[in-house]
């Protein structure tokens, strides 16, 4: 049987709480922002690629950010 302990554990260093590294958590506030200033429009699709390109980064950060933003419900994912 497993129990739970009152152990908190660190996230590792460049991860931040929720898991992502700190340029994906960086850009989830920038595109969160985007998204509540009305930068980035509701339903507009957001391509991977060129989110990477805009923000001058590479796409598992964007990737991460995303999720993080589907996860609050601000995107979703269409296949």
């Amino acid at each position: 049987m497993a129990e739970t302990s009152d152990f908190k554990a660190e996230p590792p260093e460049g991860i931040d709480a929720l898991g992502a590294s700190s340029e994906g958590a960086s850009l989830y506030e920038q595109i969160r922002e985007d998204i509540i200033e009305g930068r980035l429009a509701a339903n507009e699709r957001l391509v991977v690629t060129d989110l990477a390109r805009r923000h001058g980064t590479s796409t598992n950060p964007v990737r991460e950010a995303l999720q993080l933003l589907r996860g609050e419900g601000f995107v979703t994912f269409v296949p």
